[in-house]
């Protein structure tokens, strides 16, 4: 008997449709323009348990992140993947989870990642939390096509947990009809509709389906979720960000499925508020402390 997880094909790059020339054009030079953006905005990159965070795909610049050895007793791992448009979907999956296999090598302990295997986080923010849940369900298979990828790790490897912030999950849908739908003042204060589209036109072109689970977890059924094993979740949203619905309902699932969440919408929260505020708005201030404390104590946890 065919069980769900039988029914889901291995993500594999294709060949088929792609956006006219000219378009593509257009689309590098907006995820470029970006990407230097969020660079100026957020500054560079700055034996053990093992965090690994994921950098926003369509933007993948700077680390948001106040998350720092001495604060979690892990190693933070910040992965540079190839981008979107030049790399669409799935290269940004296959390689963040190569750089996984890699970490819990003799060869990355040669380096100085002496890596726990049975205490691996993974988190990111906007995209990247879609990467973070599309990776988590692509280790959580036992059977099917999908195992080989759990099947490739450490016999003894566990990821503890999955930290999700405001993440895009519900690609199926065009980010414009999920901007409509959201209320009106989270329309004001969400990501514009030209820069989201610009972003995920980048990852996705025409070839790809976005029904896949790894493009679109929010996909994932509730009885495949079952079948699953999904590690512990994490998933913060913000209350004027369209992404919060598709982050509710994500959670929703996962809890219908039998795993153990934990959501918060941060009230006031914008797309991108656990990123480090500018000076002058203490209310932000205070939500990104708030927000990187909540993030510190859960690893903590986790990985005790």
């Amino acid at each position: 008997m065919t069980t769900e997880q039988g029914r889901v094909s291995i993500p594999t790059v294709k060949d088929g449709e792609e956006w006219p020339f000219l378009f593509r054009i257009y689309l590098n030079c907006v995820t470029w323009t970006l990407r230097q953006l969020v660079s100026f905005l957020t500054g560079p990159n700055e034996g053990h348990d093992l965090e690994v965070k994921i950098n926003t795909p369509g933007l993948g610049a700077g680390d948001h992140s106040d998350l720092t050895p001495a604060q979690t007793g892990a190693i933070v791992m910040s992965i540079d993947y190839a981008k979107a448009p030049r790399y669409p979907y799935p290269h940004a999956l296959l390689q963040v989870y190569e750089a996984l296999r890699w970490a819990l090598t003799s060869s990355a302990a040669r380096e100085g990642m002496n890596v726990d295997p049975r205490r691996v986080a993974i988190g990111g923010n906007s995209a990247g939390g879609n990467l973070t849940a599309a990776l988590s369900l692509l280790l959580s298979f036992r059977s099917g096509p999908c195992s080989m990828f759990r099947e490739g790790l450490p016999l003894d490897f566990k990821q503890v947990l999955q930290l999700m912030l405001y993440p895009s999950l519900e690609l199926r849908l065009p980010y414009d009809l999920r901007l409509a739908r959201s209320t009106i003042d989270a329309q004001k204060h969400s990501l514009p509709a030209w820069m989201a589209r610009a972003m995920e036109q980048s990852y996705l072109p025409p070839r790809i389906c976005k029904d896949e689970i790894f493009v679109s977890p929010a996909a994932a059924s509730v009885e495949l979720l079952r079948e699953l094993d999904v590690p512990p979740a994490i998933l913060f949203t913000g209350s004027l960000d369209c992404l919060k619905e598709e982050g509710f309902c994500y959670a929703q699932n996962l809890t219908k499925g039998g795993k153990e969440v934990t959501f918060h919408e941060f009230e006031g929260g914008t797309h991108g508020f656990s990123v480090k505020p500018q000076e002058g708005s203490a209310e932000a201030q205070i939500m990104y402390e708030e927000c990187w404390a909540r993030i510190c104590h859960s690893l903590r946890d986790a990985f005790s």
